[in-house]
């Protein structure tokens, strides 16, 4: 009896103690683990107001914080949003946008009203902002004249039938309206709100209404670190999983590659070297954008108004070792206008595909420069005008070198100035060659084309030609949802005719190498508008 009173009493010790754990391991497998992205931009916020926000830090905040009609998926295609149904007329003219049943983070109903207002705000002159050509790119009517302040931004071709019924009006057809309703400038936005915090609008997390996927927990104007959570109010919140995101500012390529690799960043940007070295890790990807790094010659000044000059210059360097060698993460050598993923033919191919106008051939550049030399000298000097970044800096020299070792007596003498510096000295004329990166805000050709009409504020080099100046505007205008292919042939013809002027010499398409961390998935890179997406992230473990 004693023995099995000692057996009985061993059996329930062991039960209790395999209980208690069973229940530990239960305890620690359920335990919660927050979803919790952290990221870092290579600049302070500029703004969180979405009608103004310009550069990519801005835009990437906003675009989790708001959403519009429109969001761009995995694959770049415009899907539906906020917009629960579109409806469209025949001629591509007048949409009809059916508001989801959806709330502002304070619980009040997002409303075809709040888009109106937004627009309007977009178009007012009194806002200063800079953002407003691209209500008159997207062929809102009316727009043209109320950015300008000819009349009531009331005039502009938007309208709400009702609280959830939006009306939009076009002057022409344009066939990426509906992807442009994914940027930020055609967010909604609550007048009432705005009007109570007046000057303080967008300062602060409580000065922000949200209906994105995330909120604002805590943030300051030029802040270094904040941190978002997942909006509750969000119509979508069930298929966002990320609970919290936070931001760092760093600026130093290498400081942000020594995070990721401490394990404090999810997404670290890399640069060419980096790149280079990383290249074959498991958790290195690439995304071409639609950005083009090209030097724009001023034709104002003596000697490159001459086309043998700007030709000879155009030919002198080596696209492919400019990518290659100087960039080195993944950047394509660009010999064209327009970069790849803007816009395809009717078979699929990109419109960027198979042009080669400016392609090196320093052979053929020697030949243009003794043809300049005759009608201008025998030597020259230029100035080439760069910002004062490691990679635009680097660029500069490599250019210098080749355009000197391939044409004797060009000399070239690089200036570094920071961003606002070069921006404001080409804005003026005060340059011979600018070396200059510029980003498509919609997916289409005239991102680029436009650039180079006569009235264009960013036609830096003065080139002026009338019959671009017509094709350009007959390609805006004049085509209808039928008439994409014929469309894009004047397109191509207005491309051809900035090459064969040599009105920028073309050097790459930018790409942006990254690691990603393989305990993430559906992280978005997008080569137009908000360059990243982070919403419809999967987690294939939580942190630790």
């Amino acid at each position: 009896m004693k023995v099995k009173r000692i057996c009985l009493r061993i059996w329930i010790l062991t039960a209790i103690l395999g209980a208690g754990f069973l229940w530990g391991c239960q305890r620690k497998t359920t335990f919660y683990q927050p979803r919790h992205l952290r990221l870092s931009l290579d600049a302070e916020i500029s703004t969180l107001d979405a009608q103004a926000a310009m550069d990519s830090a801005s835009l990437e905040v906003v675009g989790c914080i708001m959403e519009g009609l429109y969001t761009i998926d995995g694959q770049g295609n415009a899907v539906n949003a906020m917009a629960e149904k579109t409806e469209r007329s025949e001629d591509g003219k007048t949409f009809i946008f059916t508001i989801r049943d959806s709330k502002w983070s304070d619980g009040s109903p997002v409303t075809a009203d709040d888009f109106v207002y937004g627009w309007q705000r977009a178009a007012d002159p009194a806002l200063g902002n800079s953002n407003a050509y691209l209500l008159e790119a997207a062929g809102i009517s009316g727009s043209k004249m109320a950015i300008s302040g000819e009349t009531s931004t009331e005039n502009i071709g938007v309208r709400a039938l009702d609280e959830r019924t939006l009306e939009v009006t076009l002057d022409h057809y344009v066939p990426y309206f509906e992807s442009m309703l994914a940027f930020p400038t055609f967010f909604p936005v609550k007048r009432q709100f705005v009007e109570q915090q007046g000057e303080r609008y967008g300062l602060t997390p409580d000065s922000l209404l949200y209906n994105g996927p995330f909120v604002m927990k805590d943030y300051s104007p030029s802040a270094t670190s904040f941190a978002l959570v997942k909006n509750r109010n969000y119509w979508d919140k069930e298929n966002v999983e990320t609970e919290m995101i936070t931001y760092q500012v760093i600026k130093a390529p290498q400081q942000g590659l020594l995070a990721y690799q401490n394990g404090d960043l999810d997404v670290a940007v890399l640069t060419g070297e980096q790149a280079d070295q990383l290249k074959y890790d498991p958790e290195y990807t690439v995304n071409l954008i639609s950005s083009l790094w090209y030097i724009s010659p001023n034709q104002k000044r003596e000697g490159l108004d001459n086309l043998n000059l700007r030709l000879a210059l155009a030919l002198a360097f080596d696209q492919e070792k400019a990518a290659e060698k100087v960039m080195k993460d993944g950047s394509k050598a660009a010999f064209g206008p327009v970069p790849f993923g803007l816009a395809k033919w009717k078979d699929g191919t990109d419109f960027a595909e198979g042009k080669g106008y400016l392609k090196t051939d320093k052979e053929k550049a020697a030949m243009y420069w003794e043809k300049a030399k005759k009608e201008l000298g025998q030597e020259i000097t230029l100035s080439l005008l760069a910002e004062d970044t490691e990679v635009s800096s680097l660029m500069a020299q490599y250019l210098q070198a080749e355009i000197e070792k391939t044409l004797p007596g060009v000399h070239i003498k690089i200036e570094t100035v920071p961003k606002k510096v070069r921006l404001s000295r080409m804005a003026s004329g005060d340059y011979d060659l600018g070396l200059v990166r510029w980003g498509a805000d919609f997916s289409d050709p005239e991102a680029f084309l436009d650039m180079w009409t006569s009235q264009s504020p960013y036609n830096y080099g003065s080139w002026s030609n009338k019959e671009y100046d017509e094709w350009i505007a007959k390609a805006g205008e004049a085509f209808g949802p039928e008439e994409t292919e014929e469309r894009l042939k004047l397109l191509k013809k207005a491309e051809e005719k900035v090459m064969e002027e040599a009105v920028i010499f073309p050097v790459c398409q930018k790409a942006y190498a990254y690691l990603v961390s393989s305990k993430i998935s559906g992280a978005e890179f997008h080569p137009v508008g908000i360059n990243r997406i982070f919403k419809n992230l999967s987690w294939n473990q939580v942190d630790k």
